[in-house]
């Protein structure tokens, strides 16, 4: 009986771990769709908008970014459902965000 128990927990995380990535795979097709990108694979970038990942306080967030253009004023961060990490006043969460996020990488280009 206690293997039995034992299963279906390790089932459930699992389970658990399989749906959290399929919802983080939706919300990066999402983004790049709404931000008018395909999957970044290499490409130049140049001058080219381009779709960067980061990963803080468990969640994925999102900056579209140009190197040719200051962005920061016209594209905020945002996350999954389009709330912008620093755009609120909240100066002490965005500078935590800055601080402690990690960079996950380019995931789209126009």
């Amino acid at each position: 009986m206690r293997i039995f128990i034992i299963l279906i927990i390790i089932a459930g995380f699992i389970s658990g771990c399989k749906k959290a990535d399929s919802i983080k795979e939706e919300c990066l097709r999402q983004k790049l769709v709404a931000s008018d990108m395909v999957a970044y694979n290499g490409q130049p970038i140049e001058c080219a908008f381009f779709l960067e990942l980061y990963h803080f306080e468990n969640r994925q967030y999102f900056l579209r970014n140009n190197h040719c253009v200051v962005v920061d004023m016209f594209f905020p961060i945002l996350d999954c459902d389009g709330i912008s990490i620093c755009n609120d006043g909240n100066k002490i969460q965005c500078n935590n965000f800055y601080d402690n996020t990690v960079r996950i990488g380019t995931i789209g280009i126009v």
